[in-house]
């Protein structure tokens, strides 16, 4: 099987993605929306600014995720 396979290239990419949006998550945490950076996000999961670009293309869609993120985490049960 090639390095390069379709599958792994896209489980690699959907990691890196949901890595990203916990570091975005926890910037916005610590800073608040305004206070919080493209560059931020980036630094804390080890990639340039345009490296982070290539997966969110503005500050706002990176929000998007996070909020998607969240609103996956409330939607689970609550089994206490």
């Amino acid at each position: 099987m090639p390095y390069g396979d379709a599958m792994g290239t896209r489980a690699r990419s959907e990691e890196r993605r949901a890595e990203i949006v916990r570091a975005a998550l926890e910037v916005i945490a610590e800073r608040g929306y305004r206070g919080a950076s493209m560059t931020s996000v980036a630094e804390r999961v080890g990639l340039t600014q345009q490296g982070l670009l290539h997966y969110f293309p503005t500050k706002d869609a990176l929000l998007v995720a996070v909020l998607e993120e969240r609103d996956q985490w409330d939607a689970v049960p609550d089994t206490q």
